[in-house]
């Protein structure tokens, strides 16, 4: 499928997150439903979006080459399911690893959604999407990785806060502003509805807004360019694998300690989150290298936006 160009038209992702970013702000500054349980929107919110798209790596692999018979689709399960077990037992014992790791590696991961932009305006998105939160919502965020941490969470500088908040805000105005030269619209438009994301909506929100409507949209876009088929025969590729999961997590919720319901929710999304991720990224690393040392285009580049 050809790229389409960013600047002819709201994307699908761009359209479902404004949709969101506008029901949202009616439901919880309207208060029309009165406060809304957030932790467990986010546990729903990643249930049928976050773990499906990471659940289709199965079939990736299969497609790219990298399972062919029964021995090899044993040893990459094996291996995946390692790494994702490694991953979270490395948060358990040492949580301030884990969640540092984490971080990192969701910059690199949700960069992607803007492979085709630039690579300043890909960083200071995927930077704004991560850390954001953290400037505008500092007591929220520090509360969310206090939890996360087992109450272990370090002393934050609150003048640390604010220089970093303000190196972070002056890449996004360069970002953007180039964009604005470069009369990229699409481009702009998107970075000031994540901007006005960040300042609206307490991170959680925030966070299902991005991951529902723009991360997992794209992500499952290139997928379904990727792997093929459309409607129940594309979504049926990571059916298994995501009720697979959905068990696992259940699993850990009873294993990780926890002081509440909520508390053990929270543990379970985000330490859950880190586990996939590590082996999911791993696969799509591995896939470029050798899509690159075969000349082939890389995957990430297949699709730069869906247009409806």
């Amino acid at each position: 499928m050809p790229r389409v160009d960013a600047n002819s038209g709201f994307d699908l992702a761009m359209k479902i997150m404004t949709f969101l970013m506008i029901a949202f702000g009616v439901f919880t500054h309207g208060n029309l439903f009165g406060g809304i349980p957030t932790v467990a929107l986010l546990l729903i919110a990643v249930g049928l979006f976050g773990i499906p798209h990471g659940a289709f790596d199965y079939a990736v692999a299969k497609k790219e080459g990298l399972i062919s018979t029964r021995r090899s689709a044993v040893l990459f399960l094996g291996a995946y399911l390692c790494l994702a077990a490694g991953s979270f037992f490395l948060w358990m014992v040492l949580p301030v690893v884990g969640l540092t790791l984490f971080l990192t590696l969701s910059v690199w991961h949700f960069s992607h959604d803007w492979q085709a932009r630039g690579g300043l305006f890909r960083s200071a998105m995927a930077l704004l999407v991560v850390f954001g939160p953290l400037v505008f919502w500092p007591q929220l965020v520090l509360g969310y990785f206090d939890v996360l941490l087992f109450g272990q969470l370090p002393a934050v500088s609150p003048d640390a806060l604010k220089i970093f908040g303000g190196l972070l805000a002056a890449l996004c105005i360069l970002a953007c502003g180039i964009k604005l030269l470069k009369r990229q619209w699409h481009d702009l438009l998107e970075g000031v509805l994540l901007l006005a994301g960040v300042v609206l909506y307490e991170p959680l929100i925030f966070f299902v807004i991005y991951f529902c409507g723009l991360h997992s949209v794209r992500s499952l876009a290139q997928l379904r360019v990727r792997l093929g088929g459309a409607g129940i025969s594309f979504l049926l590729q990571g059916l298994l694998p995501s009720v697979l999961t959905y068990g696992l997590g259940m699993g850990a919720y009873f294993l990780l300690p926890a002081v509440d319901s909520d508390t053990g929710a929270l543990r379970v999304i985000f330490i859950g989150l880190f586990a996939l991720t590590v082996p999911h990224l791993l696969l799509d690393t591995w896939i470029d290298v050798l899509r690159a040392s075969s000349g082939r285009k890389c995957s990430d580049d297949m699709v730069a936006t869906i247009s409806v």
